[in-house]
């Protein structure tokens, strides 16, 4: 659709395409939803959350506790990763947990492990069986599955 197209108008929410109805809003949520399921993840959702929230770089650099927003706009460029402690600030300031906060980063990692995961495993199913062997194999059985069905319950 046209960014100036009057169904547009009725979808969107406020700002450049004016208002939104109370269907409208629904069918906009509803779309928006089905976009970020097959769009591949960013690697952090810093940005649009500072936005949402009305913050300038310098605010959150403020709350961050560094001295200027350049920081805070190179982890948004996704030019600098965030420490950990950075990463519970974010948290902390927007009120949303980190997973959410650097969803592709958390999906990188998570494929990542999933893998390393699955070849312990091979390499412990070769190995001669004994006590210790199955319980490795018992908790590396658990996690695949625990992260198989997160994968399966995200949005």
């Amino acid at each position: 659709m046209l960014a100036g197209s009057g169904t547009n108008r009725r979808l969107c929410r406020f700002g450049r395409f004016g208002r939104v109805t109370p269907s409208g809003a629904r069918l906009v949520s509803r779309r928006i939803s089905l976009l970020l399921m097959s769009a591949p993840k960013l690697p952090n959702y810093l940005r649009a959350y500072r936005k949402r929230a009305g913050l300038s770089q310098a605010d959150v650099s403020w709350l961050l506790g560094t001295r200027s927003g350049t920081k805070v706009s190179r982890y948004e460029r996704w030019n600098r990763q965030a420490s950990l402690r950075t990463a519970f600030a974010y948290e902390v300031i927007f009120g949303a947990p980190a997973r959410e906060l650097f969803d592709g980063t958390y999906h990188e990692v998570e494929r990542a492990t999933e893998k390393r995961i699955a070849d312990l495993t091979r390499r412990l199913s070769a190995t001669p069986a004994n006590r210790a062997t199955a319980r490795k194999l018992a908790v590396l059985h658990g996690i695949h599955h625990v992260s198989a069905d997160s994968a399966i319950h995200t949005p």
